[in-house]
Formats: structure tokens, sequence, C-alpha cells
């Protein structure tokens, strides 16, 4: 047996098994993207993929090819029971754990380097390499690849209409929800300069019950008689069944629910979920409140556009509370 023969037909036919594995990892979507922002590396593997399995079939048949002259060689060069031991070393050696291990990123960077004798050759052997492809691709798919959280970003902010079936709404949701993660409490709380309180000594009057609904939000922290503590949570949706004049004291939900404003948004959308609330107090370190967050401050983020808040209507709160005649949003 010849052994530089050997050494190079086995050679070949591991770095043909490292393409073959390094192409089953590529996507045709993922690669027809990047060819289109002209990276260079995109170019030269997506006319590979382009063909279906025709060019994966190609070098299979390569593969075949030197894989049968390495084991002919050992066969004839050995006895019997040798040659069976060295063939199936090296095949679980060679074209199992080196390849499926280690060689794939070599594999890939052959197919740019071989990608034009490929087609060509592919081409060539059209005749029986398409109609093969076809069928193998009748009941394979591409592999999937593993986009980083940029990538996937950039991907959405370049796609066009005509790369995708997704309707406007739902780009704009999964780019919210890529965002997502990534958000604490802090990025999207109502800050406590924004927010409006109550006194937990004031009376729910008309007028009121009024500046509270005009002030867009739904609810309201109660603070207790040092101005700093929160007691409690008034939320308008409550303030349908309050009686006249009713004190704040007797329409608050006492019951308060704090939460850290450097925690992230996935958390607290679980506590959400688990305490059926839907408003928590944030504080700072210092356990001063800094502002408060809602179910719908959390879910904005993911929807990618702003949740309404639940109100109750003005007509219904003012006929609740009294006759008192006040200016009524419509």
């Amino acid at each position: 047996m010849s052994v530089i023969l050997f050494l190079l037909l086995l050679a070949v036919s591991v770095l043909l098994s490292a393409m073959a594995a390094g192409y089953r990892t590529l996507s045709t979507s993922h690669l027809r993207y990047w060819a289109k922002q002209k990276d260079d590396a995109a170019k030269k593997l997506y006319p590979l993929k382009a063909r279906g399995s025709s060019t994966y079939l190609t070098i299979e048949l390569l593969r075949a090819l030197s894989l049968s002259a390495v084991v002919v060689l050992i066969t004839t060069s050995l006895a019997s029971w040798l040659a069976w031991v060295v063939i199936a070393l090296i095949l679980f050696i060679a074209f199992i754990v080196l390849t499926e291990l280690f060689l794939k990123p070599i594999g890939i960077r052959l197919l740019m380097l071989c990608s034009a004798p490929l087609l060509g050759l592919t081409n060539g052997l059209k005749f029986v390499m398409l109609p093969l492809g076809r069928v193998f691709d009748n009941f394979l798919n591409d592999e999937p690849v593993t986009l980083t959280r940029e990538e996937l970003k950039r991907m959405l902010e370049a796609v066009s209409p005509e790369d995708t079936d997704l309707n406007p709404d739902e780009m704009r949701m999964l780019a919210a929800v890529l965002q997502f993660a990534k958000r604490t409490v802090h990025d999207v709380m109502i800050p406590k300069s924004r927010v409006i309180s109550v006194p937990v000594g004031e009376s729910l009057t008309p007028v009121v019950l009024d500046d509270l609904y005009k002030s867009g939000h739904a609810h309201f922290p109660v603070m207790g008689e040092d101005k700093k503590t929160v007691v409690g949570i008034l939320n308008m949706h409550d303030l349908m069944d309050i009686k006249h004049n009713s004190a704040v004291a007797e329409a608050m939900q006492q019951k308060v629910y704090f939460v850290d404003e450097d925690r992230d948004l996935e958390h607290v959308l679980q506590v959400f979920y688990k305490t059926k609330q839907t408003v928590f107090i944030v504080h700072n370190p210092a356990s001063d409140m800094v502002g408060f967050i809602t179910i719908e401050d959390v879910l904005q983020q993911i929807v990618g556009k702003p949740v309404p808040e639940l109100k109750a209507p003005i007509e219904k709160v003012v006929e609740a509370a009294g006759d008192e005649q006040i200016a009524v949003v419509k």
C-alpha cells in the first residue's frame, strides 16, 4: 500500500466530510439576507445553498469515492481482521469525532474557497444531482442556525415586505420582544415626578374624582400622614361603587406591593402574574419611592405600543359619588 497515496486520500476524505458537516449547518434564508448585505462569505456560500441538496450530494459523492479508495487500499494491504479494526478506527475518529467536534469551521472555509469548482461540478452532474436533490429537498429542511440578538435585530430592521409574510404589527412585536429582556423597571416605570398621589385623609368628592380622571392615570399611590410612606393604592375602576364623599382610606387597596427599580422586566412580569396585581410601587436601594409600574407598562414593551389602562367611565364614577355638578369628560 502506498503510504503517501493512502494519507492523501484519507486527508481528502476527512476534508470532504468536514465540508459536508459545515454545509448542513448553513441556513439558506440566513445566507440570503447577508448576501444582500454584501457580506463576502455569504455571497460565496449562498449560491451553494440556493441549489438545495444538489451541491450537498456532489460533496457526498466525492467523499464516497475518496473513502472507498481508502477502504480498498486498506483491505488489499492488511489482513482482514486488521483491516476491519483500522477501518473502524478511522471512521470513528476521523469522520465522527474530529469532523463533528472540530472540523466544521474548517469545512465552511473550504466551501467558501471551493464555491466556484463545486458549482461547476454540480452543473456538470446536473442530470443526476438536480433530480436527486429535489427528492432530498422534499424530505430535508435547513439545519437551524444560531443567531445572536444583534444579528436578528439588524435583520428585522433591514427586512423588506417581499422577504417575509409577517405583517407590520408582528414585525413591531418581534422587535419589541428582542429589547424586552434587556430592560429594567427603571427604564419603563412612571417616575415620581409624574406620579399623581392622593393623601390618605382626602375625601373623594366629584371634583377630586374629575381631577384624577383627567390626569390620564388609572392608579394613584395613597400617601400616609408623613407624606413619604405609601399606605395604599387607589384604582379608578374601584371607584364606581363608592359612596358620596367617601374617604380615600375606605376606597383604596390597602395591600401595597413594592419592586426594586433595577429588576428586569421578565421577573416583574412573572410577579404580576403570580400576585394578580396590576401596579407595583418602585423603590430604590434606600427604600424611597421613585415611581410606580403597571402591568400595562410591561405589556407595552412586548407589543411595541401603548396599552390602554383600565379606567372606569367618568360618568359612572360621578354618578356613584354624588349629584354635585362638575365638568364631565366625554
